[in-house]
């Protein structure tokens, strides 16, 4: 994924380096309490969701992609 943005120029939000930061600092007990489902570690709970798109929303703006 950073190869071909690299190679074709275009803008890259690395999510899971975003995300795997996040999850990092909630610490392995918080975030499967507060990010993820009870039952894995791969599908997000409401507050999940919102703080991986907030996330994602902040890179936008800090990129400077966002109009």
């Amino acid at each position: 994924m950073k190869s071909v943005a690299r190679n074709l120029s275009v803008p890259l939000i690395d999510m899971t380096a975003l995300t795997e930061q996040l999850v990092t600092e909630y610490g392995p007990e918080k975030s499967k309490e507060r990010i993820y489902c009870e039952e894995d570690n791969t599908h997000l709970r409401t507050l999940g969701g919102i703080l991986f798109a907030r996330l994602f929303a902040e890179e936008l703006a800090r990129q400077n992609m966002l109009k």
